[in-house]
């Protein structure tokens, strides 16, 4: 931070505008990349303690944050589970029932780094296809948050390409970043004992962050 701060105030004393303009978008240039390098540091360094959590408020939080600065980012209601139950007396066939969406999904995990996470998918949504729907469904071990975008370019097998580091989609000058996104979310997914995968959604596609619920 130091180094950059003494780089902008010298840049500031230059009387070529032009000059100047230029030197300050490489200085952002710069100061942005070095932060989603520090950031994937520490997402590997996994020094956050993991908690008890509620990550269904978590997501919520997180949707409404959105919508509160106007980005089209919605959250879908859950769907109810399948439970399968025991065979009767009367009946080698065992029944199945339905119960609602759980309200509160609990899980143990860093909601910094879950935090980060999701931000990062619904970012990489509206990059690339325009609108987010985030949704968030459980069984008795894993808890899975998704992301759907609207009408996104990107086959399944190119967007699982540019989860490498620094890798970025076919229409990355249009947008800003720099391929760290996914990279943080596959490191994130795996602390938690999870993967990060992808599949076709309704309207485009559908990023799926898997994660152990303890």
């Amino acid at each position: 931070g130091t180094p950059a701060t003494r780089l902008r105030l010298r840049t500031a004393l230059i009387p070529d505008r032009e000059l100047r303009e230029k030197l300050d978008a490489d200085i952002d240039r710069m100061t942005g990349m070095i932060e989603s390098v520090l950031t994937l540091t520490r997402s590997e360094l996994n020094a956050e303690a993991p908690r008890q959590l509620s990550l269904s408020a978590l997501v919520e939080a997180l949707v409404d944050d959105y919508r509160d600065v106007g980005k089209p980012v919605e959250l879908r209601p859950g769907a109810p589970s399948v439970v399968l139950g025991g065979a009767s007396l009367f009946s080698s066939q065992r029944g199945h029932g339905a119960r609602p969406a759980p309200h509160d999904i609990r899980v143990t995990g860093r909601p910094v780094s879950l935090q980060r996470a999701v931000s990062n998918l619904v970012e990489n949504a509206l990059k690339y296809g325009r609108r987010a729907t985030v949704g968030i469904e459980a069984d008795m071990t894993h808890a899975r948050i998704t992301v759907e975008d609207e009408g996104s370019e990107m086959s399944i097998a190119e967007i699982e390409s540019v989860i490498a580091p620094f890798r970025r989609g076919a229409n990355h000058g249009r947008v800003n970043g720099f391929g760290l996104g996914l990279t943080i979310v596959d490191t994130v997914a795996q602390q938690h004992g999870g993967r990060l995968y992808f599949e076709e959604g309704a309207h485009g596609l559908r990023a799926c962050l898997e994660i152990l619920r303890s």
